[in-house]
């Protein structure tokens, strides 16, 4: 039955059982039912997954993606060493905002350990703005209100400056496209500051370390379960200072393998 079938789940990975029962019934005018359906694709080792979700990527970002990749692709940890990572996060007062799995028994349901606590109006959030390198974290910042061109140069005055300027001579800046990073206030600033930028390919989180950095950091922060915005603050500048500098050691030392995987995938999305 796979051979018959085969051509609906290739055209549509995200097809049902039922879609896929009714496209084998339009084609071929058998029918069959979606019991029988799932215990095929099983055999054919094939398993329902939640699928990741990434950026969407344009043609011209896989190119760009890939430009940057097949430029750096000989470059080594040496170089990727003198690089500022940077990035802007949002962090819950009361957790992910993703979906989240617990292993529990039947009637374990509303054992607290197997709950996740919700507040009216969602309890809060901070936005903050981080640095890293090979040699550990960097500063950090908290945003209030909304940032503007203005907001991120003070940010970069205040906080990157000092970050890029203990990596030495030679040191790199990585940011993103997003425009206030883009902008000519920040153009500007960063050409009058000497600032070297490494040059960045858009919708790329997976190519940038600090990413993995923010997912430590928050995952910490959960179990503190703050009370209080204030409280949420403290607790993300104790457990930022507290990651150990061997963590951004080896994020940054995975850089090559990011960069082979972009590569590979011909621009398109990685694991990372």
């Amino acid at each position: 039955m796979s051979d018959i079938w085969g051509d609906p789940w290739k055209k549509n990975r995200k097809a049902s059982t039922v879609e896929l029962a009714k496209a084998l019934e339009s084609q071929v005018g058998v029918t069959v039912s979606t019991d029988t359906i799932r215990r095929t694709v099983h055999r054919m080792g094939l398993y329902g997954y939640r699928p990741r979700r990434k950026p969407l990527l344009q043609p011209r970002h896989k190119q760009d993606r890939m430009a940057f990749a097949t430029t750096n692709q000989s470059k080594d940890v040496n170089f990727w060493n003198k690089v500022l990572w940077s990035d802007e996060t949002k962090i819950n007062q009361f957790g992910s905002d993703g979906i989240q799995w617990v292993w529990r028994r039947p009637g374990d349901e509303y054992n607290e350990k197997c709950m996740v606590p919700t507040v009216k109006h969602g309890g809060g959030s901070v936005l903050l703005w981080g640095c890293m390198s090979s040699a550990g974290v960097g500063e950090l910042h908290f945003i209030d209100g909304i940032m503007d061109s203005n907001m991120y140069c003070h940010i970069l005055k205040e906080k990157m400056l000092p970050s890029l300027h203990a990596l030495g001579r030679g040191a790199i800046f990585q940011q993103d496209n997003d425009p206030k990073h883009t902008s000519k206030f920040t153009t500007e600033f960063l050409t009058k500051h000497k600032v070297k930028k490494l040059d960045w390919p858009s919708m790329s989180p997976d190519l940038n370390p600090i990413e993995h950095l923010w997912g430590v950091l928050k995952r910490k922060v959960e179990q503190h379960r703050p009370k209080s915005i204030n409280a949420l603050k403290e607790v993300i500048l104790e457990e930022w200072r507290k990651i150990d500098a061997s963590v951004c050691l080896e994020l940054v030392h995975s850089m090559p393998r990011r960069i082979d995987a972009v590569l590979r995938n011909k621009g398109g999305h990685t694991k990372y």
